[in-house]
């Protein structure tokens, strides 16, 4: 599952029924936050409230420059080199995948769907 929450507008009520809803089912998930090219778009503050309100462990598979500007764009996260994330570790949810991008304007959406590909079980 792919849970979608807004750089901008956050973690809403809405989410967090969902994720809660999502580790009670046992529903393997995958957090794509979009929207970080528009103006008021969060990074740091966004990632605390998903590690202390939605999925206490997670990764970065990416990461943001220029956060909230037309010319936000994505990079790689520094601490996957070397870090191998399973289909395994998400199967049990041991660990919840976090991808930064665009739905509007594509940035992000190759890290998303190769995280996909990755680390999500096939249906």
């Amino acid at each position: 599952m792919i849970l979608v929450i807004s750089a901008v507008e956050g973690i809403q009520s809405q989410t967090l029924i969902i994720a809660k809803i999502l580790q009670k089912l046992k529903i393997q998930t995958l957090i794509f936050i979009n929207k970080i090219d528009r103006a008021g778009a969060k990074d740091d503050e966004l990632i605390t409230k998903i590690q202390t309100k939605l999925f206490p462990k997670f990764v970065l598979i990416n990461t943001v420059d220029n956060i909230g500007t037309p010319h936000a764009k994505t990079t790689l996260a520094e601490n996957l080199s070397g870090l191998d994330i399973t289909k395994e570790q998400v199967s049990k949810m041991e660990i919840c995948p976090v991808v930064f991008g665009s739905a509007l304007t594509g940035v992000g959406i190759f890290e998303l769907t190769d995280t996909i590909e990755k680390v999500l079980p096939a249906i």
